[in-house]
């Protein structure tokens, strides 16, 4: 079952995706997807991967 709160991050949110990401694991959110509109493909990878690598996901039992 997924958690019922979802967090999407934002191209123009004041934050980088990453610190999106982890604030929202910090608030308590434990599914979150990551949404930048405005990315080239290989750009949109290489953020992701490294939000997954930054982000303590496990420890918080989150969805990525």
């Amino acid at each position: 079952m997924f958690p019922r709160l979802q967090f999407l991050t934002l191209d123009a949110a004041p934050r980088a995706h990453r610190e999106q990401a982890r604030a929202a694991l910090e608030g308590g959110v434990r599914w979150i997807q990551l949404r930048a509109k405005h990315l080239p493909a290989e750009a949109w990878v290489a953020e992701a991967v490294a939000i997954a690598n930054d982000s303590p996901f496990g420890l918080y039992g989150a969805v990525f």
